[in-house]
């Protein structure tokens, strides 16, 4: 620093509005000079509490290596109360309201509803979907979908929910078996009902869809399938896209609190812990950058007091974006067989 830029220093951190005064500049405008002329560690930053993201912007961005993760540890312990450093990793401490106000919201099928969802129920049953089998569906979906095994067990179940009893032919199949038969009615067997009921729809809609226990079981059991199928896709969507919006290597951890209160009565809290540590420097940064729109907005980073209130400024002046996905979609029919052919063993 040059004896010329030491007295004015002096002068100014002595008596600013004077000197402000002198050089024709408000307190922003001469700041950006000390800046330019390099003298900002020399000033009472004091002076420009107004501009602060300024301030902490220059300081920021002239920093390197190691040096700069302590001035963003500095920051964040002054500024940020959501945000801890790990060892060399950077988390977002955070909740299921804030993560679902990441995206987007549309009048009908909303991607922020179906986060909210997935994000607030934990480990909790979430069911998009209710009406999901109907008599127009139910034999392609519960009955054609079926391995052989399950087939075998289903028939079996068939022939002893319908054992002792005669049946009366009122479909094509059933009055040619009761021929065979030489009977008015029709007696049924576990291979009867395999080989040749099953593979009549007619037939199997009239004995499994009207009052009968099997095919109860078996609409419930899809219904909970396409159900399970949807919710881990939709989490899929969820999770990765919380994930891609921090850049980060591995998705949000669930973290579950107890609470013990005044009364005696516990409850168990659901927050989220979001490894940031790709992006948390560039989103401090991004925020630092628009110091103009701030100081005009009186909203300097001391303002908001935590990550989750800052990137929700960023995201309405569109310096975020929010995320978003198909919130109408169907999933996988695949998927939804090979879980369904799983449950049913353990409930028909």
């Amino acid at each position: 620093m040059t004896p010329k830029q030491e007295n004015f220093i002096k002068k100014y951190n002595q008596n600013p509005d004077l000197i402000e005064k002198v050089y024709n500049k408000d307190r922003g405008e001469m700041l950006q000079y000390i800046i330019q002329q390099g003298l900002l560690d020399y000033v009472d930053e004091e002076l420009f509490e107004d501009y602060t993201d300024l301030v902490l912007y220059e300081r920021l961005t002239s920093k390197e290596g190691e040096d700069k993760m302590n001035f963003l540890i500095d920051i964040t312990n002054k500024y940020i109360s959501d945000v801890s450093f790990e060892g060399d990793k950077i988390y977002f401490n955070t909740d299921a309201d804030f993560l679902s106000d990441l995206f987007k919201e549309y009048r009908n099928e909303s991607p922020r509803y179906v986060a909210k969802e997935i994000l607030s129920s934990g480990d909790d049953w979430w069911e998009p979907y209710d009406n999901v089998v109907d008599k127009y569906n139910f034999y392609s979906d519960c009955i054609k979908t079926l391995t052989l095994k399950n087939l075998k067990l289903v028939a079996e179940k068939m022939n002893e929910e319908y054992s002792g009893e005669k049946i009366e032919p009122t479909t094509e199949l059933l009055e040619e078996i009761a021929e065979e038969q030489d009977s008015e009615t029709v007696t049924l067997n576990t291979d009867l009902i395999l080989n040749r009921i099953l593979n009549d729809e007619d037939t199997t809609m009239e004995l499994l869809w009207k009052n009968s226990d099997v095919g109860n079981e078996l609409a419930w059991r899809y219904r909970d399938a396409y159900n399970q199928a949807a919710v881990d896709m939709y989490h899929d969507y969820v999770f990765d896209g919380i994930e891609n919006f921090f850049n980060s290597d591995k998705k949000p951890e669930a973290i579950y609190t107890t609470k013990t209160y005044y009364d005696g009565k516990t409850k168990t809290e659901l927050s989220y812990k979001v490894d940031i540590t790709r992006s948390y420097y560039d989103i401090i940064l991004k925020y630092l950058s628009n110091w103009s729109h701030n100081v005009r907005w009186g909203q300097n980073i001391d303002y908001y007091g935590s990550l989750s209130s800052l990137i929700s400024e960023m995201i309405r002046d569109g310096d975020l974006e929010e995320i978003s996905f198909r919130a109408d979609d169907y999933p996988d029919y695949r998927v939804v067989e090979e879980i369904y052919n799983q449950m049913i063993p353990d409930y028909i």
